[in-house]
């Protein structure tokens, strides 16, 4: 199942509907965006909706008549005990943690992963990187309501534009040292651009297909070619497995045909691959390849990795379905 963990708080009928979704919502950025509508990255689940259903009904009830009082809608929102009571929840389950609310980066809101937050940040334009880090979780909502600096309680300030050795000690403290923030690639067709993708060296072992995990840890990538096989145009590949005289043609630059006697590189592998070299976050990858598994038909995948989780495009979403369904 795809794992539905990011609120977005607002006014019902937006082109974004308030709710639950299984990837971060935009918002627009600075100290003079409106607070809302207000995505909220939680840790699993069952946070997100607790905190959906806990903050969400009161601007459902007043946000259209108080749309343009921003003074008064701020006032009521933060003034409803439903707030009291999930910010009291939140530091809680969270008291050796920070939150962190992202004012300029790739998607802006509160995060209650550091990681996260950091990569929003460093994968945004050189002149749209700021967030900063909080104990509690009221504080990250009221910064992104307040209107600049200086903030209150802040104990991180992470801006990478005006003071880079700050931010890189940041980076240091928060990112696992074998992952680095990288600026992801958006998947716009995985058919159009698999065969930019460069063929695994035939003298090195393929990797083991990884263990499943719900864990931000970074998937290792299968190992980078050598040198050799940049150096002319790609000619395609022959391999044997156990299905007999099965041909499979990936792209106009990749052949891959199956025959008899050993097997190749599974197919998870290049699925596993491609979506996070082109910018899926490990639980993104693990969620499209939960539903191959748990989807029987092109149709019903297709629905959950394209319109319902918007992860990637629909002819993306067939054609990898085709690939998984070829047993290579």
């Amino acid at each position: 199942m795809l794992l539905d963990r990011y609120v977005l708080l607002g006014a019902p009928g937006s082109t974004t509907n308030p709710g639950v979704y299984s990837s971060m919502q935009w918002r627009p950025g600075g100290f003079s965006a409106p607070l809302f509508p207000l995505p909220i990255q939680c840790l699993s689940p069952e946070q997100a909706h607790r905190l959906y259903n806990s903050l969400q009904p009161w601007l459902s009830e007043n946000m259209s008549r108080l749309r343009n009082k921003p003074n008064e809608l701020h006032q009521g929102f933060f003034g409803q005990p439903a707030f009291d009571v999930i910010c009291a929840e939140l530091n809680n389950e969270h008291n050796n943690s920070l939150f962190w609310a992202v004012i300029l980066g790739s998607r802006g809101g509160v995060f209650f992963s550091a990681e996260e937050a950091i990569r929003s940040v460093d994968s945004s334009k050189p002149s749209f990187k700021l967030a900063f880090a909080f104990s509690r979780f009221e504080d990250a909502v009221h910064a992104l309501a307040s209107s600049g600096r200086p903030l209150p309680n802040v104990v991180h300030e992470y801006d990478p534009t005006s003071d880079g050795v700050a931010a890189a000690s940041i980076r240091a403290a928060f990112l696992q040292p074998t992952q680095p923030a990288a600026i992801p690639t958006p998947v716009n067709d995985l058919a159009d651009n698999l065969a930019q993708l460069p063929s695994p060296s035939p003298h090195n072992n393929a990797p083991s297909t990884p263990t499943r995990s719900r864990s931000r840890m970074q998937s290792p990538a299968p190992a980078t070619p050598t040198p050799s096989h940049r150096a002319g145009p790609m000619t395609p590949r022959s391999a044997r497995s156990p299905v007999d005289n099965l041909s499979v043609n990936l792209s106009p630059r990749v052949n891959i045909v199956v025959g008899t006697t050993t097997s190749i590189q599974p197919t998870r592998n290049w699925v596993r691959y491609y979506l996070t070299s082109h910018g899926l976050e490990p639980l993104q990858v693990d969620d499209v390849e939960a539903e191959l598994e748990e989807n029987d038909d092109v149709d019903s995948f297709v629905y959950a990795v394209s319109c319902r989780a918007r992860l990637l495009s629909g002819r993306a979403a067939r054609f990898l379905w085709d690939l998984n369904e070829s047993n290579l």
